[in-house]
């Protein structure tokens, strides 16, 4: 039998990988970000993609534009891929570069356009326009200053394999010119099932608190319950989630109290959600509790 970790992951966290909490986006002067990006994948460290999305209202043309990779011991930038002429994103649309080296991008969405030379584990990527201009960067903290980076760096990028992207929150919108801030790991969760898993164990407890309500609120329920699904479980992991009474009472709510505390087992919501997606956060925090606190 396999060992079993405690998995703690408190509500803060789970509110920095689904951001319902984020405020409105401030676009970047083009209205071109970078708006997701992987710099490893579940096959390896050339898994990778750089994903751009056109924020404004009106086409833009990136033709001739520039996607640079930053060096993993000075910071300095290099090129990495070149816009052909002619191409321009709608509003709200995306381009997407894939890495075309031997055990590159896995992904089923198509790429717009190729490069060869990856990027680092922690490194970072940008975007320059024809005169060198930049249009948006993203880097972690591999070095201590970097050509890519915008304000604070993202701590903690990973170094082992999975589905490792970071995307920009709002919808990948927010530009407030500080990564660590306008980024959040979408996979963390799975990022957490994946290092549990290597080590033969299987996740015991989840502290969830209320946040899942919010994610109903920015329609990324979806997301998160496939994340869930990925987790390795067992019939005693446990979701333990806190109820706050916001004008109407759960049945296990003590009298005279505004929260009640519950533990309800991931197996059980990874089955009804399979079968019949959960439409509302009180029917995720009714279904089955075992006991309050």
């Amino acid at each position: 039998m396999g060992r079993r970790i405690i998995t703690a992951v408190v509500a803060f966290a789970m509110a920095l990988s689904f951001t319902p909490f984020a405020g409105p986006a401030s676009a970047s002067t083009s209205g071109i970000v970078i708006s997701e990006l992987r710099f490893r994948g579940p096959v390896g460290g050339n898994d990778e993609f750089v994903e751009l999305t056109n924020t404004s209202a009106a086409a833009v043309d990136i033709s001739g534009w520039k996607l640079q990779g930053c060096s993993s011991s000075t910071g300095a930038a290099s090129d990495r891929a070149t816009v052909a002429a002619g191409v321009a994103i709608p509003a709200g649309g995306h381009f997407l570069f894939t890495n075309a080296a031997a055990g590159g991008y896995s992904g089923t969405v198509p790429g717009d356009a190729t490069y060869t030379v990856g990027f680092s584990d922690g490194a970072g990527a940008r975007i320059l326009a024809p005169g060198a201009v930049v249009v948006d960067g993203v880097s972690g903290t591999l070095t201590a200053a970097s050509d890519c980076r915008e304000g604070t760096g993202i701590a903690g990028m990973p170094t082992t394999n999975g589905d490792n992207s970071y995307e920009r929150k709002s919808g990948g919108t927010q530009d407030t010119d500080d990564n660590a801030t306008d980024f959040a790991g979408p996979k963390a969760i799975r990022a957490i099932g994946a290092y549990v898993t290597a080590h033969n164990a299987k996740v015991s407890a989840f502290y969830v608190s209320n946040v899942e309500q919010y994610l109903f609120e920015n329609k990324v329920w979806g997301k998160w319950s496939k994340n869930i699904a990925a987790l390795p479980i067992d019939g005693k992991s446990l979701f333990i989630r806190a109820y706050l009474d916001q004008g109407k009472r759960h049945p296990l709510q003590l009298q005279g109290h505004r929260t009640a505390t519950l533990l309800q087992r991931v197996q059980d919501f990874d089955e009804r959600q399979a079968k019949k997606p959960y439409a509302t956060w009180w029917e995720v925090a009714t279904e089955k509790p075992l006991a309050d606190g």
